[in-house]
This record gives C-alpha cells, sequence and structure tokens, in this order.
C-alpha cells in the first residue's frame, strides 16, 4: 500500500533549490565519503549541484588518500555489496590514510543490499557500532555523520504474489529489515548528525511517504518518483539526496567551525 497522507513542505518534502550559505559551508569542509551504490547516486547529484553553483563549485576528489586540500569532498567505494562487514572494515582501512590531526568529517554508508530478509539485525547493528566506537577511538578529530540505510521500491504485482504463495522472501521483506535497522540507528545517536537517506528516500516530492503495513508496522520503501529501477535514485532523486547531503554536512561543519578555529597551531 503507498501512503496518501501528506506532509508540509517544510517537514521533509524535496525542495527546489540550494541555499547559497549551505552549499558555502559544505564546499569550505574537508569530508570523506565511504559508499558504494546510490552513493555514487550522490556523487552525480552534488556534482549537478556544483555545476548550478558555479560562484563556489565543490571540489571531488576520487580517492583512498588523504587530501592535500583543506576543503575537498573525498570519496570512494568501500567493501562488498551484500556485505556488511566488509563495509565497515574497508572504511576503517581507507580512514588509516587520514592524518588523524585533521578536522574533517566522516560520512560513511549502506547499500540496500547489505541488508536482506535473512540479515540479523541485531547482529549487524551491534557490529556497525562497535566499528563506529572503535572509529571515533582512533580518529578524534573526526566528526561522524550517521547515515540510514537506502531502501528499495515497493514490490507488488503478480511476482509479488507468486514469491508469496512460494513462501519465498521478497522486497517487502528486505524493506522491513532496512526500517528495523534504522529505527535502531535513529534510536542509539539520538542528537548526533544523521544522513537520513532512507526517510529522504521514502518522502514524494509532493511530501507524501511510501510505504506498506506490515501489520501494525508501517514499512517505508523508496518512493516510485525518485528511481528507475527500484533501488537506485533517478536524477529527481539524485538532486533531492544530494541537498540533504549538503545540508547535513553543512551543519557539522558550522557546528564544529568556533572549535577549530580556537584549536592551538
Amino acid at each position: 500500500m503507498n501512503d496518501s497522507r501528506t506532509r508540509s513542505k517544510t517537514a521533509g518534502a524535496h525542495s527546489d533549490s540550494m541555499p547559497a550559505v549551505e552549499w558555502a559551508r559544505l564546499t569550505d569542509a574537508r569530508v570523506y565519503f565511504g559508499h558504494q551504490s546510490v552513493g555514487g547516486n550522490i556523487i552525480e547529484g552534488l556534482r549537478d549541484l556544483s555545476a548550478v553553483h558555479t560562484e563556489k563549485p565543490l571540489r571531488i576528489i576520487r580517492s583512498r588518500d588523504r587530501s592535500s586540500s583543506p576543503s575537498a569532498l573525498v570519496e570512494f567505494t568501500i567493501g562488498e555489496n551484500g556485505q556488511p562487514e566488509s563495509k565497515m572494515k574497508d572504511f576503517a582501512a581507507a580512514l588509516e590514510q587520514i592524518d588523524d590531526t585533521a578536522e574533517a568529517i566522516a560520512v560513511f554508508k549502506y547499500c540496500y543490499l547489505d541488508i536482506t530478509p535473512a540479515t540479523n539485525v541485531e547482529l549487524l547493528f551491534a557490529s556497525h557500532r562497535k566499528a563506529v566506537q572503535e572509529m571515533r577511538a582512533r580518529y578524534p578529530n573526526l566528526a561522524f555523520v550517521h547515515v540510514t540505510a537506502p531502501l528499495t521500491r515497493l514490490e507488488s504485482g503478480p511476482r509479488f504474489l507468486a514469491k508469496r504463495l512460494l513462501g519465498k522472501p521478497t522486497t517487502r521483506d528486505a524493506n522491513a529489515k532496512r526500517n528495523t535497522f534504522n529505527e535502531m540507528l535513529r534510536e542509539r545517536y539520538a542528537g548526533e548528525p544523521i544522513f537520513d537517506l532512507a526517510k529522504l528516500e521514502s518522502t514524494r516530492p509532493n511530501g507524501s511517504r511510501s510505504f506498506f503495513q506490515n501489520g501494525a508496522e508501517v514499512v517505508y520503501t523508496l518512493a516510485p518518483e525518485l528511481t528507475d529501477d527500484g533501488g537506485h535514485l533517478n536524477s529527481t532523486g539524485r538532486r533531492a539526496a544530494a541537498e540533504e547531503f549538503a545540508a547535513v554536512i553543512g551543519r557539522v561543519a558550522a557546528a564544529r567551525q568556533p572549535a577549530a578555529q580556537h584549536a592551538t597551531p
């Protein structure tokens, strides 16, 4: 079932433009972004935004090495899709190349393929928490931005019914697991910077949410308007995700400025 309930546009609907001040905060920051798949869509969206903000383009570097520039988005792929543990380990390995005295922002995300109907979400989240804790201890000058796991489009029709009749797992089952993981992440890291990719993906341009009802549980799914293949983001989705990414990173960068300005040389 798809949601017909609407929210105000200021509460999460996709905006039509990226405010110059938020964009400037992103372009002035040093960010390390480890990702796969949908992360590449976000990078595409950021390149599109950079082409619009010609007065202050975003420096995007594809590398696993420490950036010599004080302001840049350094992005790289991590691990293998379908193996979330490999994402954590590979991101931690990539951070070893970074000067741990540098003020920077670290972001890593999973792919929708990393959480399946067979995933033990509790064990995965326990491993995730441990990995984040270890990275924070190793790199105290890095600000970590948490990212919710991306979703996929609602599965329906004859194919879905056939799977149900045969007792086979469906994308609905996978989305239910992703929703559980995301709720655990939001609860554990409440009050900390979160790039809520799943919330953005489930929000249509008009502000309504895409979801289905699983008993008493509401399970959010990727809005069909934001994807062409059911999992990756189309031009509309890329733009919305890039704007939200920029806004979140910008807020983190702004909050860290006073500390950076008064740091001992």
